[in-house]
């Protein structure tokens, strides 16, 4: 299978998961690749207000502890 292409616009995310098991921490490796258009549906969806984004709440930068304590709850969505 051929490796996916990867622009200099895109962002890759590594979370290196054997070094946060050594710690205790549960970790998963993932990829994500951004589709312009698929994008650009999605935002056609939410102009249109037939797609509701759902934030449970904002929070400052600072309150970052708080925010992954809400996510890792699973309370939560957003």
């Amino acid at each position: 299978m051929a490796e996916p292409a990867i622009n200099p616009d895109d962002v890759l995310v590594k979370v290196f998961a054997t070094r946060l098991k050594a710690k205790g921490i549960r970790g998963v490796q993932y990829m994500v690749q951004s589709v312009p258009e698929n994008l650009k549906q999605l935002a056609e969806l939410i102009d249109a207000g037939k797609l509701k984004p759902v934030i449970a709440e904002i929070l400052p930068l600072k309150e970052i502890v708080k925010a992954h304590q809400l996510s890792e709850g699973g309370h939560t969505r957003g």
